[in-house]
Parts: C-alpha cells; sequence; structure tokens
C-alpha cells in the first residue's frame, strides 16, 4: 500500500467515529471509490445515509488488513462490495490469481456474516487491472 491509500484508510477511522450504525456501505477499490454514489441516490430520491469507503488501488489482501476501518467498523446493513480487480493478475499471484482471488473474497464474506450477521451483502462484478497502461 502506498501512503495515499494508509492516509485514506487512516482518514476513514475518523469519519467512521461519527457514522451512523446499519446504514448502506459502498467499499473496495477505486471502482467503488470513483462511483458517484451519492450523487446517484440523490438524483433519484433516496434519502438514506450511504456511505462510500472505497480506496484506488487495493487488492483483496489489503482490503482483508484494513476490513475493519472499510466496513466492519459502520455496522451496516447493506454493503455494496466491489474488490477484486487489483488481485487478477499474474504479476503478483503467477498462475494462481484466480485460487487467490477466490479464497480471499471468502475470508471477506465469512467474516462479515460472523461479525454483521444480519447484513444483505452485494457482491459486485470486478474487472482485470491493465498493469501495461502508461
Amino acid at each position: 500500500m502506498d501512503d495515499n491509500q494508509r492516509m485514506k484508510i487512516r482518514n476513514f477511522g475518523y469519519l467512521n467515529q461519527g457514522a451512523l450504525k446499519g446504514q448502506i456501505l459502498f467499499t473496495g477499490s477505486s471502482l467503488m471509490e470513483m462511483f458517484p454514489v451519492c450523487e446517484i441516490a440523490r438524483s433519484q430520491g433516496i434519502e438514506q445515509v450511504i456511505y462510500n469507503r472505497g480506496v484506488s488501488g487495493l487488492n483483496t489482501d489489503e482490503f482483508l488488513e484494513n476490513i475493519d476501518t472499510l466496513l466492519l467498523d459502520l455496522e451496516p446493513s447493506k454493503i455494496f462490495i466491489n474488490i477484486g480487480t487489483n488481485d487478477i493478475t499474474k504479476e503478483r499471484f503467477g498462475d494462481q490469481w484466480m485460487s487467490h482471488l477466490m479464497d480471499n473474497i471468502c475470508r471477506i464474506m465469512e467474516i462479515i456474516k460472523f461479525r454483521i450477521p444480519d447484513v444483505e451483502i452485494f457482491m459486485m462484478a470486478f474487472y482485470p487491472a491493465n498493469l501495461h497502461l502508461p
């Protein structure tokens, strides 16, 4: 993780201290961080509190390391997760990238269901990162 990611997660920790429990949470990597969820919700007349805890560039290992701040501390009633895009690469995990990704996704789901048993979980699609772009 780089300094920018660490700073975002640290800031989320501060924000979580005053956050309302039982709300809606969007979390994951860049596809979530950049998703204009609040704007879309407001334009559709949705008045519920929605938190976004997406951090660009995170992989599932880093998400698991920070799962308390990025998810569990908020005790949401609904979670929309988009994490895994940055795991879909042979450069980090070789030919084992798929099993690594699936193992971590399963761990994430198990942790959530253990800590917040009544939560609704929506797993969003993930797409491979193109690490060869300039």
